[in-house]
């Protein structure tokens, strides 16, 4: 116990008074101006609501009309995808975890350069790009599927 007395109340060189201060300037910079975490648009635990007949409809809306879209730049799921492609700023987009290992994740660039070269495999073999022309792709669950 004297030895803890005597190392708190001992005198400090003006070098090491200095990095301490530093540091506790650092960490008060950093704690100031740290982002802050996005809140979600909605009550996670509550996301819908009931209505008549047994359905169901999201919080988000604010009255009975239904809504199209939710972002004016997100009007297909195309469009959706490259909304999250930016507002992510190349964040992590698809999770995938092999039994007892944490979640790795592919980021956004990664799965649309995967689409990307589906569609040009396709287009080699021959598919033309077209609004009359459907694919139907059934993956196996899982990493390897994507």
């Amino acid at each position: 116990m004297e030895f803890l007395f005597e190392f708190l109340f001992t005198p400090l060189s003006t070098s090491g008074l200095v990095f301490l201060f530093s540091l506790a300037a650092v960490a008060l910079v950093h704690l100031n101006t740290r982002p802050k975490p996005l809140q979600p648009p909605t009550d996670l635990s509550r996301q819908t609501v009931g209505v008549a007949g047994g359905a169901r409809k999201t919080t988000l809306l604010k009255d009975d009309n239904l809504i199209s879209y939710l972002y004016e730049d997100a009007k297909t799921l195309y469009e959706v995808f490259q909304r999250g492609l930016r507002v992510s700023v190349n964040g992590p987009c698809l999770g995938y975890r092999k039994k007892g290992k944490p979640y790795q994740w592919l980021k956004y660039k990664q799965v649309s350069d995967r689409a990307e070269f589906l569609g040009s495999g396709l287009i080699h073999r021959g598919q033309k790009p077209s609004q009359e022309s459907y694919i139907g792709i059934l993956p196996r669950t899982g990493q390897s599927g994507l």
